[in-house]
């Protein structure tokens, strides 16, 4: 088991957009709405976590218009606990990792009411 703890920060709200356009392709791969709520949860880690080549792996042509023009393909590597609780949730990280390996996008269940800026999280996964 690996422990990811960070602090929450705001994104952009790009990522709920996207699911939205995406809802039917990511279904096929077994990512549903709801439970899964559409939009993540920005993380700024205390350390920074490199991303396993494994998950579920969504290659760009199957995804929307900007995926196709950046050749960007989107990886969800499963998640066991958010914050000690059992729930369904996965890390997004696309080829681009625009934010680095100090910041994780978490995709879960609506957790709105515990997600307050600069709260700190953890994040539990079985490597």
């Amino acid at each position: 088991m690996k422990e990811l703890t960070g602090r929450i920060i705001f994104g952009n709200g790009a990522a709920a957009q996207r699911f939205k356009i995406c809802r039917l392709v990511m279904k096929k791969y077994g990512l549903v709405f709801p439970p899964l709520h559409f939009g993540t949860i920005n993380i700024k880690l205390d350390m920074p976590f490199e991303t396993p080549y494994y998950g579920i792996i969504i290659p760009y042509h199957k995804l929307d218009e900007i995926s196709c023009m950046n050749k960007e393909y989107w990886q969800f590597i499963p998640v066991d606990l958010v914050n000690q609780r059992k729930r369904q949730g996965y890390i997004l990280r696309t080829s681009l990792n625009i934010h680095g390996d100090r910041v994780i996008e978490l995709l879960t269940e609506d957790i709105a009411t515990e997600a307050e800026k600069d709260k700190t999280i953890t994040v539990t996964l079985t490597l």
